[in-house]
């Protein structure tokens, strides 16, 4: 007797770890992309844009099958697919040996009367798969619409191993084997060239980022894109791969050229075949074929240990071709739910598939299309590039004269660049921060930081933040041991105790950054924050009305590379103008009437956009523009903190003191500028929707912490992120702008 259970509830499927990899085992499919670790990794990291729909077949409370899919959910179509199908390239449903045709027959039976769903795609089946031809004659006999379709890239080249390597290479042509030993030849005169295996957990954690940099640069310009294009693709191959080492599935391999990787393969190893998945190169050095040398040099190694299979798996290259003996094809299956709807949206699913599928083979149109992409990517982060010829800076720092109380008089900085993020990495180049090297970041920070952090393969640790937004000194003394630098943020404008931690950094030879995004122009003692440290860093648009703009100062000149550091280089600077932000505040000034919280109200809207701008790609050696330098000279420092601190006190003499609302600094001592007027209020998100309908846009500083943050272990962190509202203090407000967000804060508190 069979029962079916559909999981929609990934609690559940975390119930069965066990019960899936047996099933697996008496199944016969290949586990690599069907295994429990596979399939819940991806659930956590990727899963959060589609739902779980994991049908579970059972024969008497048994489990005698799985099928490991989603729902995704759009406007028009509500479509069941694969679990992870993207970054799989075999996939296949689950089922006990014998068994095959009575549970897939039962699933349809079922599926049919489920009307949530509209099309079913079924990717990625290999063609020695005994349920493709089941599911193929259930579908014709059951009257569903269904399409079988050749994958574009669906023939999967591979090697069967036969003799020895010498064998192996005198079955190639005498031009083949000249011209492969020319290859080799011509990468190994360029210096030490070295092939190397990467077994140890710690350095495979440590290399991952550079090799998924090295991935993405090579691909991100394709129409297929990269698979690693963003930092939670990027996780979850980092927990995959540690998860398949510790059972032996994983083989990561690198080349290396004096010492620099050109070359890597994160490759896999199941019962004696080896899956060829994550190849990639560094693409300045394409011209030496560093990706043919990996391929010699990885099937010499499966020749040595006697691997019988080298599957080059999905991709139909020509390379692959050029080593492979024979291949297996690759096949999709759709069909739809038996609807009138269904059915309608199922041709007009399979004729927009059939054009992807035409563009995909047509290898200029990827290229065309992948820079068409990269345009779109742009403008998703709300930013536009373009290069103002005629205002490029391109003169030192020392060529103009600075204007009294301007920006670069008072911190007589030597490195401008866009972001904080910019200045932040060429800070750990000068000092040498590299892969494997510790950090101990505040666990109240925003998520660019630590995905840029953890990008360049350096390992964090978080210390504690009181509820005062002040740092826990004792925490820091627990954890600074073996860290090469900490991190310190001024949060808002306000100091932390800099002195102290200084000394404590002193004292364990660790270098100190002070964050100072939000304390530009704030000062201790009568000393610039930003100076205390070995270095600050400040982000310019937090609090002057420019598009673009970081400083790095770099305060302790015995610890950098050396280098000119007395004038800027000479970047090629792209001006970053938000499209949208100029549009909208055109429209402000001349309506009155703002169009932002009408957007602003949607939280995953919000979300997406804070996601998106953690994505920005980095840049190396790009600079502000010359419309930013200009603006920079004309801002008169001395009135911009004066009238900031003005509005800071009028918040302070006039806002309602109530047990619902608390605020954090109910001081202002001389010489602090602040970036705004935080306040720690229950119902924050309730207040921040309604001042959206009156126009009214309260930033948060941060409402999403970094995901590892955990909020057992930084509970005060977690307060602080979920209540935490920042009221505008910019120089261009008036004390009657003030007023009217006090009283609708005043008014929403109370109603609230």
């Amino acid at each position: 007797m069979y029962s079916l259970e559909i999981i929609k509830d990934l609690n559940k499927i975390k119930e069965m770890p066990n019960k899936w990899d047996s099933l697996i085992e008496k199944s016969g499919s290949l586990p690599l992309f069907l295994s429990y670790d596979w399939i819940i990794n991806w659930l956590n990291e990727m899963g959060a844009d589609v739902k779980p729909y994991v049908v579970i077949v059972k024969e008497s409370e048994k489990i005698t099958g799985i099928l490991p899919l989603v729902i995704k959910k759009s406007v028009f179509i509500n479509k069941l697919e694969f679990i992870g199908s993207s970054e799989s390239d075999y996939l296949d449903f689950i089922i006990e040996k014998g068994k095959e045709k009575t549970v897939i027959q039962y699933v349809l039976n079922e599926l049919q009367k489920d009307n949530t769903w509209d099309i079913c795609e079924l990717v990625n089946l290999r063609e020695d798969s005994c349920n493709i031809e089941i599911l193929e004659e259930l579908l014709k006999t059951g009257g569903y619409a269904s399409k079988k379709i050749k994958n574009w890239d669906a023939e999967c080249p591979y090697l069967n191993i036969e003799g020895s390597w010498d064998d192996y290479l005198n079955k190639k042509k005498k031009k083949a084997r000249y011209n492969l030993k020319r290859e080799v030849r011509l990468l190994e005169e360029l210096g030490n060239l070295e092939f190397k295996k990467i077994t140890e957990i710690k350095e495979i954690e440590r290399i991952l980022p550079e090799l998924f940099e090295i991935y993405n640069n090579r691909w991100k310009r394709y129409y297929t894109g990269s698979s690693l294009n963003d930092y939670k693709k990027r996780r979850f191959y980092r927990l995959l791969a540690v998860k398949y080492q510790q059972k032996n599935w994983l083989s990561l391999s690198v080349m290396k050229l004096n010492g620099k990787i050109v070359s890597f393969a994160l490759s896999f190893i199941y019962k004696n075949k080896y899956y060829f998945y994550m190849p990639s190169y560094d693409v300045k050095y394409s011209k030496y074929s560093p990706g043919t040398i990996m391929v010699y040099y990885l099937l010499k190694e499966a020749h040595d240990n006697k691997i019988e299979v080298y599957d080059f798996m999905k991709g139909n290259e020509t390379y692959k071709k050029r080593w492979a003996n024979d291949f297996i094809r690759c096949f999709n299956i759709s069909f739809a739910n038996k609807c009138v709807k269904s059915r309608m949206l199922f041709r007009i699913y399979i004729f927009s598939m059939n054009v992807k599928q035409g563009l995909r083979k047509a290898v200029v149109a990827r290229h065309i299309l992948g820079n068409i992409l990269n345009i779109i990517n742009e403008i998703k982060t709300r930013y536009f590039s373009y290069v103002p010829p005629e205002a490029v800076w391109h003169i030192s720092l020392k060529e103009k004269k600075a204007e009294k109380n301007t920006i670069r008089e008072i911190y007589k900085y030597n490195k401008v660049l866009r972001y904080g993020r910019e200045a932040l990495l060429k800070y750990f180049d000068s000092v040498n921060i590299n892969i494997g090297d510790e950090m101990l970041l505040p666990s109240y920070l925003c998520g660019s930081i630590t995905h840029e952090i953890k990008k360049r393969g350096i390992v964090v640790e978080y210390y504690k933040i009181k509820d005062n937004f002040m740092v826990d000194i004792e925490d820091i003394k627990l954890k600074i041991n073996h860290k090469k630098a900490l991190l310190v943020i001024h949060y808002f404008g306000f100091p932390q105790n800099i002195e102290s931690i200084k000394e404590i950094c002193r004292n364990n030879n660790v270098l100190l950054i002070e964050d100072c995004a939000h304390s530009l122009f704030s000062k201790y003692n009568d000393r610039y924050l930003g100076t205390f440290g070995d270095s600050g860093i400040f982000s310019l648009r937090k609090t002057l009305p420019v598009y673009e703009g970081s400083i790095l100062l770099e305060n302790n000149k015995s610890v950098f590379k050396d280098e000119d550091s007395t004038v800027t280089r000479k970047y090629a600077s792209v001006n970053k103008v938000s499209m949208f932000s100029m549009i909208t505040k055109y429209f402000e000034y001349c309506t009155g009437i703002s169009p932002r919280p009408i957007f602003l109200k949607n939280e995953n809207m919000r979300r997406k956009y804070i996601m998106n701008n953690e994505n920005i790609q980095i840049e190396d050696n790009r600079g502000i523009s010359g419309f930013t330098q200009i603006i920079l000279d004309k801002v008169d420092a001395v009135k911009v903190i004066n009238k900031r601190r003005e509005n800071y006190m009028f918040y302070l003499q006039n806002i309602i003191k109530t047990d619902k609302i608390i605020i954090p600094f109910n001081e202002l001592p001389e010489g602090i500028c602040p970036i705004g007027f935080p306040v720690l209020a229950e119902n924050r998100n309730t207040i921040r929707k309604k001042l959206l309908n009156y126009g009214i846009n309260l930033r948060t500083y941060w409402d999403y912490l970094p995901e590892d943050i955990k909020e057992d272990e930084f509970p005060v962190s977690h307060n602080l992120s979920k209540k935490i509202i920042i009221l505008p203090v910019h120089q261009d407000l008036k004390f009657k702008h003030i007023q009217k967000v006090i009283e609708k804060i005043n008014n929403e508190i109370f109603n609230c």
